[in-house]
């Protein structure tokens, strides 16, 4: 086959030189867009956002295309990258507030109210024990020691995470799953907290959980305390491969410390709490 004369040659060559210089050009623009993106201000939305990444890919590109598929499981493992820094970054936190004191400032007698005073001299700074301070917290729910008592100072989130504040999980301490985002794995992430060492009544949310034999066995190991299990709704219906007897069964017979299962009576029979009573007496 002969080779075409040096002027077509010479088109073609033109031709793909001008489609290389436009596809560089548009790479140049959506980098461009990608760096101009300022999050920190108030109008830079979502859909700004959206926009230039959607100029990493090409323009007739669909969730099917490969490029699109890479971008697309790029987002979970921000988010996952993003909350491993907020744990880090909390228990740092934690553990510089164990080495400071828990301190309250009182106007000083006989200061208060003098002119000239400033700094210092003006207030008379308490240093408490946590021993005695975490009675102080037991007067507050699990949700108000969340979003007020630990927001005080490091010194207070370090005290609100003692296991001592934290035997009863249940709806009242802030455990909902109202917008049914809470799975199996994200409950047992936070059952292994070291706040609840010490579990000993725990409700289970009831939204979207269920519970399986893998799931109960794996509860019992992380929460070994636990005297009071609240079970609810959160077992699987009867049309299951299982009858609720046999998850109230199994949970009797993996919780070794359990004293007290609550449940709604229509959900298991006579022969299930006779079992159940049986396996946790001989404990």
């Amino acid at each position: 086959m002969s080779k075409p004369p040096a002027k077509r040659r010479a088109k073609r060559k033109a031709a793909n030189a001008d489609i290389d210089y436009a596809d560089a050009d548009e790479s140049l623009a959506g980098n461009s867009l990608l760096a101009s993106l300022d999050l920190s201000k108030s109008k830079t939305g979502p859909k700004a956002i959206a926009a230039a990444l959607l100029t990493l890919l090409p323009a007739d590109a669909t969730r099917q295309h490969s490029m699109a598929q890479k971008l697309a499981k790029a987002f979970p493992l921000i988010i996952s990258e993003l909350d491993a820094r907020s744990i880090m970054a909390s228990r740092a936190s934690e553990a510089e507030g164990t080495r400071q004191p828990i301190a309250f400032r009182f106007p000083a007698e006989g200061k208060q109210g003098e002119e000239g005073g400033s700094g210092d001299e003006m207030w008379t700074t308490i240093h408490l024990p946590e021993d005695s301070f975490l009675p102080v917290l037991k007067f507050l729910t699990g949700k108000e020691i969340v979003k007020y008592a630990s927001l005080v100072n490091k010194a207070f989130l370090a005290a609100s995470r003692n296991p001592l504040l934290w035997e009863t999980l249940d709806k009242h301490s802030g455990l909902t799953n109202s917008n049914k985002k809470l799975n199996m794995t994200a409950l047992q992430n936070l059952l292994r907290r070291p706040q609840f060492a010490r579990l000993k009544h725990f409700m289970m949310p009831q939204n979207a959980l269920k519970l399986s034999t893998k799931n109960t066995k794996q509860l019992a190991l992380l929460c070994p305390h636990l005297e009071l299990f609240s079970v609810g709704y959160s077992t699987r219906g009867v049309t299951g491969p299982k009858t609720k007897d046999d998850d109230l069964i199994t949970i009797a017979e993996n919780f070794s410390n359990l004293n007290a299962i609550h449940t709604h009576m229509w959900s298991i029979t006579n022969k299930g709490i006779v079992s159940v009573a049986k396996i946790m007496e001989c404990k």
